[in-house]
């Protein structure tokens, strides 16, 4: 009787004690998803922005469409985040999105800016930065891009010093050869 009751108090103690490391584990989980939320981070990349009516390519989205993917996002609960913030450790939001342009076209500061303004969202414009120096007015220069960076909406990054056919002004060669620049001896 003693043998059974012995067994049967080690089964009901191990029981318990599976028990009590299961209730542990799932009271860490449960700590970790409160004070350490795990969120994904989706990022959209843009480059060139124009009026509506005017071209499109495969690289250029319209004003229009901008402000209806902006309008979604906000409406949808999406926050924009910068690099910058995700550098220092700030905690991603629930719905967190990285707006990304390259290549820091005009377009950025006359038609992107006064959209992100409108809707209070961020962007990151990562600029050829050999451009603001050229005086190229198809490119953002520095004073534009200090006026952005100050209103706190944007984050300017480089996209390389010299990198997308500058004989064509950084603009897309239909047909043709588009991407890093080459030099007259490079196929």
């Amino acid at each position: 009787m003693a043998r059974k009751l012995r067994k049967c108090l080690n089964r009901r103690t191990l029981f318990l004690i599976g028990v009590g490391v299961l209730v542990c584990f799932l009271s860490l989980v449960l700590v970790q998803a409160m004070f350490f939320p795990k969120h994904d981070l989706y990022v959209l990349m843009y480059h060139h922005v124009v009026e509506d009516g005017e071209e499109c390519n495969d690289m250029t989205v319209t004003i229009s469409r901008l402000k209806k993917d902006l309008y979604w996002m906000k409406a949808h609960g999406y926050q924009t985040v910068l690099p910058r913030e995700l550098a220092a450790g700030e905690p991603l939001p629930e719905r967190a999105v990285m707006i990304t342009f390259d290549d820091g076209y005009l377009s950025n500061y006359e038609l992107l800016y006064p959209a992100l303004q409108a809707e209070q969202m961020k962007a990151v414009i990562s600029v050829i930065t050999c451009m603001p120096d050229r005086d190229d007015k198809h490119y953002i220069d520095w004073e534009m891009c200090r006026e952005m960076t100050e209103s706190g909406l944007v984050e300017i990054g480089s996209h390389t010093y010299a990198l997308h056919n500058l004989d064509t002004k950084g603009l897309v060669i239909s047909d043709g050869v588009n991407g890093i620049q080459r030099a007259p001896n490079e196929s």
